[in-house]
């Protein structure tokens, strides 16, 4: 599964970047909308629905 994740906080992306890896997703990160529309453009994603805590919290159990 490949995920684009847009998140502005250092820390936190590599959190979740580090986690969702860790559970065999590729993960592309943009560290804001613009930066994730031009990253958007060269791969195909795959997309979860639901609040991104959720899907965390479930990778966690």
């Amino acid at each position: 599964m490949r995920v684009l994740l847009v998140e502005d906080e250092g820390e936190l992306a590599g959190a979740l970047r580090t986690a969702l890896s860790h559970h065999g997703m590729v993960v592309d990160h943009g560290r804001g909308l613009s930066e994730a529309a031009f990253i958007w453009r060269d791969a195909v994603y795959d997309v979860a629905r639901g609040p991104i805590v959720k899907i965390v919290f479930n990778l966690f159990r």
